[in-house]
């Protein structure tokens, strides 16, 4: 089956239930599990994968979902070693899958409401270096505090120049990968009560991540700023990060649309340089500082508190 790998990548999220608790916008992962199955008459093959980074906007259906390709476990290290060579997932040289899109018929969604609900996506799917048209269905299941989703799916691996014409792989791995998803959200930058001043609610900085999946820079260093620095402050309600993706048109028109929400679709413009982090002010829209991700983490993190000093 074609283009599919992808709602796997989709998840939705727990919700608390407090009175005057803000209307729910965006949320982040609590936690997920992605495990892929392949059989073929010489042996079966399963990996599981407890790291993934998503956020869905419940109020425009914008779904952002990336995976780091090396956390898949495997039973045994050889065949761990095989996924990720060069010869297969080349984890080193792609190490990460990014989905990003939209839940269609999120109106049939109702976030604060217990049932079961099916949702419709539509996106694109970057994964060993080849973008992919998805569109694909799962299930959303609101229960109490939480907010979960369950999808099985089925991955083409020569939709992603992935393919075996010889040798052992060729018989041992199937073309086509059976891709199970469970993921449970929380709310992002949640208020833990309705007393909370609505100036916390309004960012002390709003932070710009331009990125493409062509800049060299990202390449080298997006795996390691992502899971040490930018994981961190994601949560922290003081940071808007926005994440400016300029790889192909489409995701320009999607990061467009997150710029245009923060209010720096100008500030996006006039700084279009990739591998860059641009710190801004919610007041005046301007940009005060900027880092490569080159920099170290601990570089990194000083120009984040920098910004939530100054600004």
């Amino acid at each position: 089956m074609k283009k599919v790998l992808n709602l796997a990548f989709v998840g939705i999220i727990a919700i608390a239930f407090f009175a005057f608790t803000p209307a729910v916008n965006k949320l982040s992962t609590a936690k997920t599990h992605v495990k892929f199955f392949s059989t073929t008459v010489a042996e079966d093959i399963e990996a599981h994968n407890y790291k993934s980074v998503s956020t869905i906007d419940t109020k425009s259906g914008d779904v952002v979902f990336s995976l780091p390709m090396q956390s898949f476990e495997f039973k045994k290290s050889l065949m761990q070693k095989h996924y990720n060579s060069p010869k297969f997932l080349d984890t080193k040289q792609f190490p990460k899958a990014k989905l990003i899109g939209k839940i269609v018929n999120l109106s049939n969604v109702n976030f604060e409401k217990d049932g079961t609900y099916e949702v419709q996506f539509k996106g694109t799917l970057d994964m060993h270096g080849k973008t992919n048209p998805v569109r694909e269905t799962a299930t959303i299941t609101v229960k109490g505090p939480k907010y979960l989703v369950n999808s099985k799916l089925n991955i083409t691996l020569s939709d992603y120049d992935i393919a075996f014409t010889k040798g052992k792989p060729s018989t041992n791995i199937a073309k086509t990968i059976e891709v199970s998803v469970e993921a449970e959200y929380k709310i992002a930058n949640s208020q833990s009560t309705s007393t909370t001043s609505a100036t916390n609610e309004t960012p002390k900085v709003i932070v710009m991540v331009n990125t493409a999946k062509w800049c060299p820079a990202c390449k080298a260093n997006a795996k390691r700023v992502e899971e040490n620095v930018l994981a961190n402050y994601m949560k922290n309600e003081q940071c808007h990060i926005v994440v400016n993706d300029l790889s192909t048109e489409e995701t320009k028109n999607a990061s467009r649309h997150e710029c245009e929400k923060a209010g720096i679709t100008e500030v996006a413009a006039n700084n279009p340089a990739t591998g860059v982090i641009y710190f801004i002010s919610p007041a005046t829209k301007q940009v005060v500082s900027q880092i490569s991700v080159t920099k170290t983490n601990e570089e990194i993190i000083k120009a984040f508190e920098q910004a939530l000093r100054t600004i």
